[in-house]
């Protein structure tokens, strides 16, 4: 992987070179650079032993730990200054390792659909998805602010979806979540404890601004999304 990437490193500078100032004028070569970038970084973090394969948890990091039980379960706490502060120092390098690999493949991507083009079907194939990404636009668009709109509503009618499917997230991001597995089908009822089953209006009104969700983002922009593409 080293190699390769010196070898594609030494080609940009050649090509940088004969072309001069007009090499900043393609949108690929500024991809090629960023991808470089980002993995001598990470190599270099990961020759200076940054990234090594660890275990992060509790139980790895801190030898001392301590087991604390709070209602039915049991978890493993940190109790020394050491121990906390190698836990810490774990989890940082660990999200700066995800970070670099993550942005890395990213480029990685676009770099190989780069050399796709040369071919003619496949070629075809990587205008179509930058022709359809540009042309979809003002449906996205208008897309996310439906999904805002409803999530208000929902904020506002404290609508709670199942919460199992997200852990750690908060109710918010949870509802603009489950709004957007609505509009592709994957539909989920709300739940709504804070008010009582007598409570006929409001319940109403519920089940109405959830029937909206789905009617106008599954039904409606569904519509839209294939009149856009076709």
């Amino acid at each position: 992987m080293l190699a390769t990437m010196i070898g594609f490193s030494l080609f940009e500078l050649l090509q940088m070179r004969l072309e001069g100032w007009r090499y900043f004028l393609q949108f690929w070569n500024f991809l090629d650079i960023a991808m470089f970038f980002i993995f001598f970084t990470r190599y270099y973090k990961s020759q200076k032993n940054d990234f090594v394969p660890h275990d992060c948890s509790v139980e790895a990091v801190c030898p001392n730990a301590t087991n604390i039980t709070i209602g039915n379960s049991t978890e493993s706490q940190c109790t020394t200054v050491e121990d906390l502060a190698e836990l810490d120092h774990c989890n940082r390098h660990l999200r700066e390792e995800i970070y670099l690999s993550i942005a890395l493949m990213t480029f990685v991507s676009f770099k190989i659909m780069f050399f796709l083009r040369v071919f003619e079907d496949m070629g075809k194939l990587v205008m179509l998805l930058g022709k359809c990404l540009f042309d979809m636009q003002p449906f996205l668009l208008f897309f996310f602010m439906l999904l805002a709109f409803f999530t208000v509503f929902f904020r506002i009618l404290r609508v709670e979806f199942d919460a199992k499917d997200y852990p750690g997230l908060p109710s918010s991001a949870i509802i603009v979540l489950q709004s957007y597995r609505n509009s592709i089908g994957d539909i989920a009822p709300p739940e709504f404890e804070d008010f009582q089953s007598n409570d006929g209006v409001i319940l109403t009104l519920i089940w109405f601004i959830w029937f909206m969700n789905q009617f106008f983002i599954l039904i409606i922009m569904l519509n839209f999304l294939i009149a856009v593409i076709s």
